[in-house]
């Protein structure tokens, strides 16, 4: 599958033989495997998933001393 855009004046110069042309141009150009994302995305990717886990492990240590701060406060009651 692929996308081109054809230039024409008129909607009769688009014929089956200038699309398929076209897409022969676009799949010569292809590469034949999947391109590999760059070290450099994945390091970003990686450094996301680590700040969301650090910030997920604080919010649990948050609701942690906030219960404990509760539980302290109703003992002393």
């Amino acid at each position: 599958e692929s996308h081109v855009f054809i230039n024409a004046e008129k909607v009769d110069e688009v014929t089956e033989e200038v699309i398929a042309g076209e897409h022969s141009k676009v799949q010569a150009r292809a590469p034949m495997e999947r391109v590999r994302r760059s070290s450099r995305s994945a390091e970003k990717e990686e450094t996301v998933v680590q700040q969301q886990r650090d910030h997920e492990d604080d919010m649990r240590a948050r609701l942690n001393r906030s219960e404990s701060i509760e539980m302290a406060a109703v003992c002393l009651s």
